[in-house]
């Protein structure tokens, strides 16, 4: 996963000229702008551009206004994620795989500091098992036709929480959690929504640090 707040600040200036106040409205779910699923089942994002705030949880501070950006374009059940933010010029690439059993992480590719990375997974990572259900895979060991990145990927999909983006509007989620071993053990843990076919939040945790990034627009 901007167009809201106009509408809120208008409703805001009309409250004041009139002398009244308007009560606060109680959070509620998102506009009906994706089919509904149910039985574990999720629907493919939208391509376009999904906007979050990106915080520091814990180690090292991040500039404030910080913005994780990920532009989202499709070519048959190929999805690619190109993830910026509005402070520098660093970048990663993901391409995933969407089929009716999963969705499968193939490359990834990250561009740091002049410095690249690409991986391609072999075989590609389960990260979503398509229908959703509680419970954990079986651990996933991968590698690259070059060798360049191994490593292992545990994926536990935790529980069902309602969980809020950054404009207070809440949603079904699936907590899954993460956990990759390459080198060192990095952990994620996203609020997978369903319906919007992207995360609500998502908290990454590493031994030095963790961030945390919570929707705030989106393609509908």
């Amino acid at each position: 996963m901007t167009k809201r707040i106009v509408i809120a600040l208008a409703l805001l200036l009309a409250a004041a000229c009139s002398g009244k106040s308007t009560p606060p409205k109680a959070s509620s779910s998102p506009a009906a702008t994706r089919p509904p699923v149910s039985d574990g089942q999720v629907n493919r994002p939208l391509a376009g551009v999904y906007v979050y705030t990106l915080s520091s949880v814990s180690g090292a501070a991040l500039p404030p206004g910080l913005e994780r950006i990920e532009t989202v374009s499709i070519s048959g059940n190929t999805y690619k994620s190109l993830i910026t933010d509005n402070k520098n010029a660093n970048q990663d690439t993901f391409f995933r795989l969407w089929t009716s059993s999963a969705v499968e992480l193939a490359v990834s590719d990250a561009i740091v500091s002049g410095g690249e990375r690409k991986c391609t997974y072999t075989p590609p990572i389960k990260v979503v098992p398509i229908p959703l259900k509680i419970g954990k895979l079986a651990r996933q060991s991968w590698t690259s036709p070059d060798l360049a990145c191994t490593g292992t990927t545990d994926i536990n999909v935790i529980s069902q929480e309602t969980v809020a983006d950054a404009k207070g509007t809440k949603w079904s989620t699936w907590k899954i959690q993460e956990v990759t071993s390459s080198g060192g053990t990095s952990t994620q843990t996203h609020w997978f929504s369903p319906v919007l076919g992207a995360d609500i939040r998502d908290q990454s945790t590493s031994p030095n640090e963790s961030t945390l990034s919570v929707l705030s627009d989106y393609p509908s």
